[in-house]
């Protein structure tokens, strides 16, 4: 679905992905990152992620039509609400006004402040990696316990990127394997058979 919304941009990115995996495995070398690279007019493109917040209304939940294999279909409810635009919008005011007090440079916006808001939420659109769904709580209103245990159900865990509060901003691979290996050592402690050794993971509890 993310990919059918914005299929140039999912293209652009795979292929930029692609094109610093060959470079560095053919020379040994990354390459030089083309957004921070000089330009004639001492300008830099500015590329800003920002964290959503979790909100109710963004869910996924049960529809009552079934898919091919007689499942229930997902309904996807997702949307950017006006305070994360805003807080958008006001960070880059902010970055503006540290550039200037420092004498390091300022930004150059593109419109009104109006302008600006209608902009990014025009722009604003999630970063192709699906989080959520089963969120990780220590009170009732969580899916999963900080064991990965969901809620009132003794032998059923999730380790799976569903399972964080909010997204973040960058990409959760590592986090997400450092969640099954958590899980993986939980699971095992205390179950291993007589005189066999368990590998503990080192992964501190959070």
């Amino acid at each position: 679905a993310n990919v059918a919304r914005a299929p140039l941009s999912a293209a652009s990115g795979l292929a930029s992905a692609a094109y610093l995996l060959a470079t560095a495995r053919l020379t040994g070398r990354h390459p030089r990152n083309t957004t921070l690279t000089r330009a004639s007019a001492n300008a830099w493109r500015l590329d800003y992620h920002a964290e959503q917040p979790a909100h109710a209304d963004n869910r996924i939940s049960l529809a009552h039509s079934l898919d091919s294999v007689g499942l229930p279909k997902l309904n996807i409810d997702f949307r950017m609400h006006d305070e994360e635009i805003e807080a958008v919008v006001r960070a880059h005011e902010l970055l503006d006004a540290d550039l200037q007090a420092a004498g390091a440079g300022r930004l150059v916006f593109d419109g009104d402040r109006e302008q600006r808001i209608a902009k990014v939420r025009a722009a604003a659109r999630d970063g192709y990696h699906q989080l959520g769904g089963a969120a990780m709580s220590r009170d009732a209103d969580g899916v999963v316990d900080t064991d990965l245990r969901v809620s009132g159900v003794d032998n059923l865990y999730v380790a799976s990127g569903s399972v964080f509060p909010s997204g973040g901003q960058a990409n959760p691979t590592l986090t997400i394997v450092a969640l099954a290996r958590r899980l993986a050592a939980h699971l095992t402690r205390d179950r291993a058979p007589s005189g066999a050794h368990v590998a503990q993971s080192n992964i501190a509890s959070a």
